[in-house]
């Protein structure tokens, strides 16, 4: 039985070597725009982990599937991935000088072994006061980390 990551994020590719684990990346491409946002984002990003791990698990019934989402949420608002640049500003501006929470859903699944095992942790972050300049040199800091890997 292989091990499956149903996703393509460096940050859980770097934690599941981190702990030694033998796996192979495969990314659900889930379009999450189809999926109808719930109001508790617990069981939103618990629901997205789950068809992440479901969408393989189909094709690769014999094998462990891992799927995962994480959601921010602010004042009972989920807070989606950013479009652009100036949408990304507008979200650290909402994050800056509060709490929010960081859900992430995890789902592991094998269709033949029977396995179905699914939850949802949770981190309270605080940011500092963020001023418009540390944004906009987070935004573009990251931008150019992100195009500099599609490269």
């Amino acid at each position: 039985m292989n091990i499956i990551l149903a996703s393509k994020s460096p940050r859980r590719i770097s934690l599941l070597k981190k702990i030694g684990l033998d796996f192979k990346v495969i990314p659900s491409k889930l379009d999450e725009s189809l999926i109808q946002l719930k109001k508790d984002a617990k069981k939103h990003c618990q629901n997205l982990s789950i068809l992440k791990a479901k969408s393989i698990a189909k094709k690769r019934p014999k094998d462990l599937i891992i799927g995962a989402d994480t959601i921010v949420e602010i004042e009972n608002k989920i807070l989606e991935k950013p479009l652009n640049a100036n949408n990304a500003f507008k979200m650290l501006k909402s994050l800056s000088g509060k709490e929010h929470s960081v859900h992430t859903g995890i789902a592991i699944t094998s269709i033949l072994n029977k396995i179905n095992i699914n939850f949802v942790e949770t981190t309270k972050v605080k940011f500092f006061n963020l001023t418009d300049s540390e944004i906009n040199y987070y935004i573009k800091t990251i931008l150019r980390l992100y195009y500099a890997k599609r490269v």
